[in-house]
């Protein structure tokens, strides 16, 4: 069984204890689950070598597999797409570090990242660590996630990265060549 098959069951047996489809089970740390599609014309911005496999929920901002040999694989590469900014951001060199990036925050904050990354380098205030600028503002979805982050952590045996910075601009330089856009076709 494949990482996003036991995320999907995951997702099910959570929802079904709250009375919510799938895609809902974690919306509210970010990750609302999407049915595997390749990337259609929907946002300008969205790779069209990705399929889509989330979103956050909010302004369209969402996670994609980055297919390697024109097909998504286990070790594909997670495009965190932020279309209203036309942003790509590599968040995981496949779905469970990805998934261990949001260990702390969730996945919506992950969209922070957006403000830090310029000249295709993210630069963090500290660079072993992350913490989101809403973290302040957003107090009350933080205390809320913590309610939903502990099952991810728990049923995937998920770790939080020890380096922050560094790892995601090795990601950049790794991956972020590969990534094929419409206005590239």
């Amino acid at each position: 069984m494949t990482l996003l098959q036991q995320l999907w069951e995951l997702a099910e047996r959570e929802g079904q204890k709250m009375g919510l489809p799938a895609f809902y089970a974690f919306e509210r740390i970010g990750l609302r689950m999407e049915t595997l599609a390749p990337s259609e014309p929907g946002y300008e911005a969205t790779p069209i070598n990705t399929t889509v496999f989330a979103s956050t929920g909010g302004d369209g901002d969402h996670f994609g597999l980055l297919h390697i040999d024109s097909e998504v694989q286990e070790s594909s590469p997670i495009v965190m797409t932020i279309p209203m900014d036309f942003v790509n951001i590599i968040v995981g060199g496949n779905l469970y570090e990805f998934l261990c990036l949001g260990y702390d925050y969730g996945y919506f904050a992950l969209c922070d990242l957006a403000y830090k990354f310029r000249n295709d380098v993210i630069k963090l205030p500290s660079p072993d660590t992350w913490v989101p600028d809403c973290l302040e503002d957003c107090a009350d979805y933080y205390a809320e996630a913590e309610t939903y982050l502990p099952v991810l952590r728990r049923e995937l045996n998920l770790k939080p990265w020890p380096t922050v910075e560094s790892r995601l601009n090795e990601l950049q330089r790794l991956y972020r060549p590969l990534i094929r856009l419409r206005k590239d076709t």
